[in-house]
């Protein structure tokens, strides 16, 4: 997790020409429905109902780049508030479908942004 205004965790990976970073921005974003149909339309992805689905289309290889991805959610702090248990939840999914695209040999990576440095945002172990 890092907070929004921190440049460098940005730059890291904007840097990284074999790895395209997708920005989602849940600013604006208060139910699971609206992060499913964010993720959908932002990411080019087909229409997304529940977990198992936003999963297999992050899994599908048609939607991967080549070497892999960096996944930036962006302004997560007031969904991750409202919605505390449907945040674990799209944690705990990317999470899988980084260790799917690791046993691939492909690099899966999700930063989570918030704005508020206070916000305390589940730890995934």
């Amino acid at each position: 997790m890092f907070d929004q205004e921190d440049d460098d965790t940005f730059s890291e990976f904007e840097d990284d020409e074999l790895h395209p970073m997708l920005r989602v921005d849940l600013r604006q974003v208060g139910r699971r429905d609206e992060l499913l149909a964010t993720l959908a339309h932002t990411l080019d992805l087909p229409p997304l109902h529940d977990w198992q689905d936003m999963y297999s289309a992050l899994t599908n290889p048609d939607w991967m780049a080549p070497e892999g991805c960096v996944l930036a959610l962006e302004h997560s702090d007031h969904f991750a508030r409202e919605n505390p248990a449907d945040f674990l939840c799209v944690l705990e999914s990317l999470q899988q479908v980084a260790e799917y695209w690791r046993e691939r040999g492909l690099s899966f990576w999700t930063l989570v942004g918030r704005d508020d440095g206070d916000t305390d945002l589940p730890q995934l172990h």
